[in-house]
């Protein structure tokens, strides 16, 4: 049972490490704007929620993920180091990305995007009171996200409870 386990788990990550490589493919392509590289990530990222959720599988699709800048991934880091220096039980209880505990099913669309300060109000596809924001940038000549949820985001643009 462990080797199915092992092996499933293997199988999943190398799909996702295929799905991040096509991912970054397209955003070489110049027609991809700001939004949907936010909408890319995070419908990968929900899709890899449903698929596996062992929070050091989670941390680890994190820190690989090229679509993330590295000021994203030590804000990430620190944010869950944070938490369970305060419960070293339960650490954070909800998703620093999505800001919230649960996700739309069916995805997310783009509800609005500022072109000028790079962020991007995302919505559930399926859930529309769902929102998150992501904020993008451009960095070594490609459009990277450099905040989602409450990691790189000012309180006034997080979600609303």
């Amino acid at each position: 049972m462990k080797r199915l386990i092992y092996l499933s788990l293997i199988v999943i990550f190398c799909c996702d490490l295929q799905i991040m490589a096509q991912s970054d493919k397209n955003i070489q392509n110049k027609e991809t704007s700001n939004a949907d590289v936010a909408l890319m990530f995070m419908n990968s990222y929900k899709n890899f929620l449903d698929s596996l959720q062992t929070r050091a599988s989670i941390d680890k699709w994190v820190i690989n993920n090229s679509l993330l800048t590295d000021k994203f991934k030590v804000s990430y880091k620190n944010i869950l180091d944070d938490a369970y220096k305060v419960e070293p039980k339960v650490g954070l209880d909800f998703d620093p990305i999505f800001d919230a505990q649960d996700y739309p099913d069916k995805g997310f669309k783009v509800i609005k995007y500022d072109s000028a300060s790079g962020y991007i109000t995302l919505g559930g596809v399926d859930w529309k009171e769902f929102t998150v924001s992501v904020k993008t940038i451009f960095q070594n000549n490609k459009c990277l996200i450099d905040g989602a949820g409450i990691i790189n985001i000012p309180k006034d643009k997080q979600r609303k409870p």
